[in-house]
């Protein structure tokens, strides 16, 4: 595995600050733009009945929130394409950051939660979006 420099630039969390805002912004505005597959199993995941035990938290579902968006409303196929939309400036002032986002080209879901906060259970959402979408074509 390849070691990467120290730098504090990879541990200042750049996207997740830029996005917090649009996220939410997004989610108050009713999730707009999203497929109608998204739309369907965002109802089904979030507007369960609140007695019901298999709810997501708060942090899951924003987790969830937060890598649907980066795809479906900003559309960025790449880490380097997020960051160019979110926080550009970021590339700019810390080459180290630079040269590692831009030599991954393929799409990157990632998503920072404390252990023990259900990021199994995210992941396993974003798949079921992920195949749900391909299947209808979306």
């Amino acid at each position: 595995m390849a070691k990467r420099k120290n730098s504090t630039a990879f541990s200042q969390m750049y996207l997740g600050k830029a996005l917090e805002g649009e996220v939410q912004a997004w989610v108050d505005q009713g999730y707009n733009g999203l497929t109608q597959t998204t739309l369907e199993l965002f109802n089904y995941w979030f507007n369960r009945d609140q007695d019901t035990p298999e709810q997501f938290y708060p942090c899951q579902r924003r987790a969830i929130e937060t890598v649907i968006y980066c795809c479906e409303i900003l559309k960025a196929e790449n880490l380097q394409e997020l960051f160019e939309k979110v926080a550009p400036e970021a590339l700019y002032q810390h080459l180290p950051l630079k040269n590692e986002v831009e030599s991954i080209r393929f799409p990157k879901y990632a998503v920072k939660m404390a252990t023990g906060s259900g990021k199994t259970w995210v992941l396993a959402a974003v798949l079921v979006w992920q195949y749900f979408n391909k299947l209808n074509e979306e």
